[in-house]
């Protein structure tokens, strides 16, 4: 989904409620009830790192990991579950059974070692600043199982929309998350890599030995939306 394209469509009259289009004065002329709903999004979150030298060139790397690099065995799910929760978020804009059917396929792939996590290591240069010696690592899972909306927030078309990309609706999401950070911050305190960079972020907001209820919080308050993210890598 394009994340203003909804924008332009509700401010078309085209939309799934009309309260949403009341709120601007807008007339509904068709009512298209997914308009703006199911929007997948995934969770961007970043360490920043001092390498302990300037570092003059573009160097963007790539990484992918399947489930076993960053999380082991898989639990038990409850994909019905988890199907119906979804819907409820979306406004039941995609029915529960459909999204169970899409989830069957999506877990089947998570455990068929289809990369869940993706990364990418960035120098200061690469991100159009001068050159430093500061390393950033996003990082974010590939195939998150929640799902959020974007609806218009005024009634120009132009304006930038309300985006609800209902992070970690499934708690699942929030425990791959957490494994992809793991697993990250280990690349970086593993020689050699740790003898060639200082840490600066999550830093000491983070404990070395921190639980998975405070690398959720940390992942909660300072996770962001990619998609723009993606648009500017393109």
């Amino acid at each position: 989904m394009v994340i203003q394209s909804e924008s332009f469509v509700e401010s078309r009259n085209l939309a799934n409620q009309n309260s949403i289009l009341n709120k601007y004065n807008i007339s509904t002329k068709v009512n298209l009830p997914a308009v703006g709903e199911n929007l997948q999004d995934q969770p961007n979150v970043a360490f920043s790192y001092e390498a302990n030298t300037i570092i003059n060139e573009a160097i963007p790397y790539l990484a992918y990991g399947g489930v076993s690099d960053f999380l082991g065995n898989l639990p038990d799910v409850n994909l019905g579950a988890w199907a119906a929760r979804v819907s409820e978020g979306i406004n039941n804009s995609v029915g529960a059974a459909s999204l169970e059917r899409l989830f069957q396929i999506q877990y089947y792939l998570i455990k068929k070692e289809v990369p869940d996590a993706e990364t990418i290591m960035e120098t200061s240069f690469t991100l159009g600043s001068d050159p430093s010696a500061l390393l950033d690592i996003s990082f974010w899972l590939a195939m998150p199982f929640s799902r959020g909306n974007v609806h218009i927030g005024s009634a120009n078309p132009s304006a930038y929309p309300q985006i609800n990309p209902n992070f970690f609706l499934i708690d699942f999401d929030l425990t791959v998350q957490i494994g992809i950070a793991k697993w990250v911050r280990k690349f970086y305190t593993t020689p050699p890599m740790s003898s060639m960079v200082r840490g600066t972020s999550p830093g000491s907001g983070l404990p070395m030995d921190a639980t998975d209820a405070q690398w959720g919080d940390w992942i909660k308050n300072n996770c962001k939306f990619i998609s723009p993210f993606l648009v500017w890598l393109c």
